[in-house]
């Protein structure tokens, strides 16, 4: 019983250490690349492409990681708020996360404006947020 007890306070203590945020901050951070050039670089050919009058919106997929800075932050508030009691919790969350990013890959959107440049991103969206009035869309595809 006392080995059973050593080894899961072990396994809480090393979880309890903040892995959740360094996970949720690893991987490739969409600030950094700017360009429509570098975008293509880094991820290939655009899924679809819908053009609005501010630009046009580019859908990508893939498998890497993706940094996400403002959730690695409000993990590392919640572990100061709650002194790590939840960070075992988040920790197999985002382990949870990476897996399935990893094996079944992840869509993400981009607006650029008119000269190319990355206005923002989203990692998390319908598609239904797409105001279809307003787009022309082109699916891309390999000819």
């Amino acid at each position: 019983m006392r080995f059973l007890c050593g080894i899961l306070s072990t396994v809480w203590a090393i979880s309890a250490l903040g892995c959740s945020a360094l996970i949720a901050n690893a991987g490739i951070d969409l600030e950094q690349i700017d360009t429509r050039e570098l975008i293509v670089q880094e991820f290939g050919q655009p899924l679809s492409v819908h053009y609005t009058e501010d630009g046009t919106i580019e859908s990508f997929h893939t498998r890497r990681k993706i940094a996400e800075p403002l959730k690695a932050a409000g993990y590392c508030m919640e572990f100061g708020m709650l002194l790590g009691v939840y960070e075992p919790k988040s920790t197999a969350v985002e382990v949870g996360l990476f897996t399935w990013n990893s094996v079944i890959g992840r869509d993400f959107r981009i607006l650029f404006d008119q000269s190319g440049n990355a206005v923002r991103y989203e990692l998390y969206f319908d598609d239904d947020d797409l105001p279809v009035s307003q787009l022309e869309t082109q699916n891309v595809t390999d000819e």
